[in-house]
């Protein structure tokens, strides 16, 4: 169950709640099961939002589908990827003095920039000290070590043998995430995104509705072609919830207690 977010000097951060709206849940539902369709790798999946500028609510939404996903059981890890305007960190209420930037400069391990959360199956890593050259850092060939250690992990087995009594310890990789979540940069501003969504497996484009033009997109997608990133989707935010999806949520409710009546009478008869 997830607590109630109290709102920060920043507003209402539109972070997912027991008490947020049905469609919006529901609406992140869709994305979490589009994403398993799109991304249908075995082990860990490594999926990279973006937006074209910022302001377009890519990063409540790349924290809403990371909440989403680890609803189901499955083990998560959200990254902050944005080293010039860090925000996820706010979001959570995280300590941001130790993160990613702080582990791609060599001056910090990994288990000390993985934060636990108030929200099971959800770990962070948060964007750390603002670097001076976040492009470079992000470009780095110590980001993709990153996500190889991040992927997967050196299980020791020790056994004895069968012949002898010698002890043998024997390693396998076992998967440590099982999604691995990444808020970026908005790509029309700067390029810091475009390496990182070579090692994704999926590239998902946040569109804000009557905010981002089709120059805009038009823009992104070329950029994100043009760097080798699979775009598996775009998700449309902003959009303002009318009756309508009260309607749907009232029919819903109002189907399955007719359905589960007329079950029970039908149970009743039977007997």
């Amino acid at each position: 169950m997830l607590k109630k977010k109290k709102n920060t000097a920043n507003g209402n951060l539109n972070i997912l709640t027991d008490e947020t709206n049905f469609s919006v849940v529901e609406a992140y539902k869709a994305v979490r099961a589009n994403i398993n369709f799109a991304i249908p790798v075995q082990g860990c999946k490594k999926v990279m939002l973006c937006s074209s500028y910022s302001g377009e609510g890519k990063t409540t939404t790349c924290i809403n589908i990371a909440i989403t996903i680890a609803q189901t059981g499955a083990s998560v890890l959200l990254i902050d990827g944005d080293l010039r305007k860090s925000s996820v960190h706010k979001y959570l209420n995280l300590n941001n003095n130790i993160g990613l930037s702080n582990y791609l400069s060599n001056m910090a391990d990994i288990e000390h920039i993985i934060n636990d959360t108030h929200i099971p199956n959800l770990k962070v890593i948060t964007s750390g000290s603002t670097p001076p050259n976040p492009a470079e850092l992000l470009a780095s060939n110590k980001m993709g070590e990153l996500f190889s250690v991040l992927e997967k992990r050196e299980l020791s087995i020790i056994q004895m043998s069968e012949t002898t009594s010698d002890v043998i310890k024997r390693t396998k990789d076992v998967i440590k995430y099982d999604y691995i979540i990444i808020d970026t940069p908005p790509i029309c501003v700067v390029s810091d995104a475009l390496p990182l969504s070579k090692l994704c497996d999926g590239v998902i484009l946040v569109v804000s509705h009557m905010e981002t033009t089709h120059t805009n997109v038009k823009e992104s997608l070329e950029k994100l072609n043009f760097a080798g990133a699979n775009v598996v989707g775009m998700i449309l935010n902003k959009i303002k919830i009318n009756h309508t999806y009260k309607s749907y949520k009232n029919y819903k409710y109002k189907y399955y207690k007719e359905y589960k009546d007329e079950e029970d009478s039908s149970k009743n008869n039977n007997e």
